[in-house]
């Protein structure tokens, strides 16, 4: 078993920083005893000689090992029997499931990906730690509103001197007074710190405290925090995935070999672009008279004539523990493979037809083909 039974009353939200296992180690929630439940469920269906490397992981790395957990249990519910990092002749690489049903053999690949480049990934840690420093500031009378941080240069930098710019305004702050002009003028009025140094800009807004209920005195110092905008698409990030897997094992794929990728993103999951990464970027030519549209053949499926042929199928989907029962997902055949798969009727898949046309076949939700928690699946009766 992989959680056990959480004994104490704890319905508060999981904080800033606090990770996913150690949130549903203690929460009392009720949806977080589904997801306990279901994750149990997953676990009790892997063999017992590969459980303690799950319990070791799941601790630091819970978002793969939920993801594979996801896809062991998926391929289990389609009749397979899972064997887990099995050997492949000619190299020392595995994949991480063989799947067999009868005479049918598949190798399966999970993979998460997401948009950030490995700068962008290393500056989202040092503003996490710089969330958590602004959070731990010692503030019983007023909430932050932390409205804008901008990050200067790489590195950890020293927010001594912020901190202390902080003490001060506080010190210097009138709880009461300052809960008469937000309700009457909101932000507008608020004690402001403006901060900068060689390293950072921030900019912070004190929020009373006052009428609040006796829950929040013991929370972090941060009660609203800056907005980021994004643009682009995880597109390049999953294509990038695809190549990696698909040539991880050179020629030594000797079976249907299908990558699946958890898109995990700050960025929202749209199908159109994990279409148009793996089979191309479609146009319309709108001039009068001339109207049509085409596909350009630049996708990771069919740029150079066709490519990857070793994969036969790129499984997609965008989940967490907690939405299972929205998750999307679509099996992304591949029109050159060696080794075809189909799966129509039973899992949602798209196909490639002509150039210019793909065809999606429906299929059952990945809720109907998990094995899920009797709790969950009888309230999502009602929704």
């Amino acid at each position: 078993m992989l959680f056990k039974e959480v004994s104490e009353k704890d319905e508060s939200p999981q904080e800033r920083g606090e990770t996913t296992y150690d949130y549903l180690c203690r929460s009392s929630n009720t949806q977080a005893k589904w997801v306990r439940d279901t994750l149990n469920i997953w676990f009790s269906k892997i063999k017992d000689g590969d459980k303690p490397e799950i319990e070791r992981r799941i601790k630091t790395e819970f978002e793969s090992i939920f993801s594979e957990m996801l896809v062991h249990n998926l391929f289990t519910n389609l009749g397979y029997k899972l064997e887990e990092h099995p050997e492949i002749s000619g190299t020392t690489k595995r994949p991480d499931f063989k799947a067999v049903k009868g005479e049918e053999n598949i190798y399966l690949e999970v993979k998460i990906v997401n948009d950030e480049s490995t700068e962008e990934s290393a500056i989202k840690k040092v503003r996490e730690s710089i969330y958590q420093q602004i959070d731990d500031i010692k503030s019983p009378k007023y909430f932050f509103n932390l409205s804008k941080l901008i990050q200067k240069k790489k590195g950890q930098p020293s927010l001594k001197k912020f901190k202390s710019q902080v003490a001060q305004l506080i010190a210097q702050s009138n709880p009461e007074q300052d809960e008469k002009k937000f309700q009457e003028s909101g932000y507008s009025y608020l004690p402001t710190l403006k901060y900068e140094d060689d390293n950072l800009i921030i900019e912070i807004q004190l929020v009373p405290r006052i009428n609040l209920d006796d829950e929040y005195e013991d929370k972090g110092s941060i009660g609203v925090y800056d907005m980021k905008s994004w643009f682009g698409t995880p597109k390049e990030a999953i294509k990038r995935g695809v190549k990696k897997k698909a040539t991880r094992y050179g020629s030594k794929m000797d079976l249907p070999f299908i990558v699946c990728i958890q898109c995990s993103s700050d960025r929202s999951y749209f199908e159109q672009d994990v279409e148009t990464g793996l089979y191309g970027d479609t146009w319309q030519d709108i001039t009068p008279g001339q109207e049509k549209t085409g596909r350009d053949l630049n996708g990771s499926f069919t740029t150079n004539g066709g490519q990857y042929s070793r994969v036969s199928a790129v499984f997609t989907f965008s989940t967490n523990p907690y939405n299972l029962y929205h998750t999307k997902y679509c099996l992304f055949l591949n029109p050159n493979a060696k080794h075809k798969v189909d799966y129509s009727g039973v899992l949602r898949q798209c196909e490639m037809i002509s150039q210019e046309d793909v065809k999606y076949i429906e299929g059952k939700s990945l809720f109907e083909i998990l094995d899920i928690s009797e709790e969950w699946k009888t309230a999502s009766n009602t929704w």
